[in-house]
């Protein structure tokens, strides 16, 4: 049965119902509560602002605000909403609490309505406040962390990746960014874009390797090349491992790439002078002696014959006594890039010391000494009249040098 209501029950609600509805309702809110009057004196808080602030209830209620909220600019929000100039304001401020701490709070000012009673100030703003000082200081920390991590990525050339296999999905650092040259937010990081910009010698090892790990769940390990957009090529050095679901499946994959030309640039310059003569850039001894062995492998296979030619040049000492060691020197440049200019692509031009060249003949069918030493390179002398356009230390050279001594051998091949 409905009974109709009387209209005089839609009071509005009275300051004193409200004291007693926030308190109910207060309790289980997490934030600080304030309610102001039109004079900023306080009226009301919860126990959360009690404990934000570290004060008793009873030395807050019916102090001005600024007396126990002290924060720069904080009264200038207050009278924006109390006059109406802004509906609402909030922000994060440094208020000070008991003690004299400060402490980051996340505030929110909004104006309201409650009928006037008697013998008390009207409430008219609600001031929510939440202290953020420790979540700030974990964001500042892991901000720390990342900067940190960043600049020594970028040190060490490294970036890290995470590569969702289900979705295809592909997640770069900015330092992976920047190791492929691709402009973040332009470039969309995936699984095919990123064997796009494999080489293409590599490209094939590299999804064997992925396919391998993604089918048994092993680590990858690996070099290869990567082409930049320019056209460059960069080596780097890529490392893996799964992550599994709960359905025991591989769900993700996560890695690092590191770039690591400079390395690579390194041990082939380590490589090539240890193989190789510092003053000609001919091949040493050492290369020389494995030129022959793989050639004479060769040669059994296939019935051929491997020629090797000592040279050494005449009366070379009296150059460097004469003229000095840096025109002997380009002498011996000079005759290596002779020599190199006048052997097949196959053959071996090799410096073994002082005035002593060698080279190797590979893939010779069929010669005796008397063709092998009419293969020899003898130095001629250049004519007086090229020698007029000369410079006089070319002169004087050749003044000195007559031609080279050589001998030739013909390796046998063994049973």
């Amino acid at each position: 049965m409905m009974t109709a209501m009387d209209p005089m029950d839609s009071t509005p609600l009275r300051l004193q119902d409200f004291k007693e509805y926030a308190e109910r309702v207060f309790a289980n809110i997490p934030s600080g509560l304030v309610i102001l009057s039109a004079r900023l004196r306080i009226l009301t808080v919860n126990r959360a602002f009690l404990q934000m602030f570290g004060v008793p209830q009873g030395d807050v209620e019916g102090r001005f605000s600024h007396e126990v909220i002290s924060a720069e600019g904080f009264a200038d929000q207050l009278a924006a909403v109390l006059g109406g100039s802004v509906p609402r304001a909030d922000g994060m401020l440094l208020m000070r609490v008991c003690g004299g701490e400060e402490r980051l709070m996340r505030y929110a000012v909004t104006g309201m309505y409650l009928a006037e009673e008697e013998e008390e100030e009207e409430a008219r703003l609600l001031v929510a406040l939440e202290d953020i000082t420790e979540q700030e200081r974990a964001f500042q920390a892991l901000a720390r962390s990342e900067a940190r991590l960043a600049e020594a990525q970028r040190i060490a050339r490294l970036g890290h990746w995470e590569w969702n296999v289900a979705t295809g999905e592909l997640w770069w650092s900015d330092e992976v960014y920047n190791i492929f040259e691709r402009e973040k937010g332009r470039f969309v990081p995936g699984y095919e874009s990123f064997q796009a910009c494999l080489h293409p010698d590599d490209r094939a090892r590299v999804e064997a390797a992925v396919r391998k790990s993604i089918d048994d769940g092993s680590d990858y390990r690996l070099d290869h090349r990567i082409v930049l957009p320019g056209g460059a090529v960069r080596h780097v050095h890529e490392q893996a491992r799964c992550i599994y679901g709960a359905d025991g499946a591989v769900e993700r994959m996560v890695g690092t790439v590191q770039d690591i030309t400079d390395r690579k640039e390194t041990e082939a310059r380590l490589a090539h002078l240890a193989h190789h003569d510092p003053l000609t850039c001919l091949p040493n001894r050492m290369l020389l002696r494995d030129r022959i062995s793989q050639a004479l492998t060769y040669g059994r296979r296939h019935d051929r014959l491997v020629a090797v030619l000592f040279i050494d040049l005449d009366r070379f000492k009296r150059i460097n006594d004469s003229l000095g060691h840096d025109v002997g020197d380009r002498l011996l440049q000079g005759i290596a890039e002779r020599l190199r200019k006048s052997v097949r692509d196959g053959d071996t031009v090799a410096r073994l010391g002082g005035d002593e060249f060698a080279i190797a003949l590979t893939d010779v069918a069929d010669v005796d000494d008397r063709i092998l030493c009419h293969r020899q390179h003898r130095y001629q002398p250049v004519s007086p009249r090229r020698r007029r356009r000369g410079n006089p230390a070319e002169e004087r050279r050749h003044r000195h040098v007559r031609g080279q001594g050589g001998g030739a051998q013909r390796l046998p091949l063994l049973p």
